[in-house]
């Protein structure tokens, strides 16, 4: 594909794939409605389809972004599916990478701001709300290796206001939290 479309390919190929649905009735592939245009956007590491803004390559709307290493051009495991806004992910939508971490919520203008629940590489898993990629008001953290849970308060990703930790054994703390302590 690089040799095919030679320099526009690292700077950005834009193409539309169209689909035609055929159902097994005799007229469906001349009709209108059984076919779908997707926009596609190819670059040196990453494959874009979805909406785009009109007569732009900008991403707008819902689209689906999977990377690829530039060398090799195998996938990395690293995607995004959800909403787009004047290029940014907008919306409600899942970010994966490879090693396992995950964040399934919304986005406003690129940062993970709002409801989500994030988990990492480690396995824990992370509820509630979030500030630019960071746990902020109330929410919950859990880890896998120990079966500990703490529901509360969160500020700037720490423990902060009241909160309770469930421990495994069925034991609850509950406290106010000041910065993680």
């Amino acid at each position: 594909l690089e040799n095919a479309l030679g320099n526009s390919y690292t700077s950005g190929f834009r193409g539309k794939l169209k689909v035609s649905i055929d159902d097994g009735d005799l007229n469906s592939s001349n009709d209108p409605s059984s076919e779908y245009i997707f926009n596609i956007l190819l670059y040196n590491n990453a494959t874009y389809i979805g909406g785009l803004k009109a007569d732009t390559t900008v991403w707008d709307g819902v689209g689906s972004m999977h990377f690829f290493d530039e060398v090799t051009k195998q996938p990395t495991g690293t995607s995004y599916n959800g909403g787009y806004l004047d290029g940014a992910e907008h919306g409600f939508g899942t970010y994966r990478q490879a090693d396992g971490y995950k964040y399934e919520g919304d986005w406003v203008a690129g940062e993970k701001t709002g409801s989500g629940i994030m988990t990492t590489q480690s396995g824990v898993i992370m509820t509630g709300e979030f500030i630019g990629g960071v746990q902020n008001g109330y929410g919950t953290y859990f880890w896998p290796d120990s079966g500990n849970l703490y529901a509360g308060e969160f500020l700037n990703g720490l423990f902060h206001g009241e909160g309770s930790l469930v421990l495994a054994d069925g034991h609850v703390q509950t406290q106010i939290y000041s910065s993680g302590n």
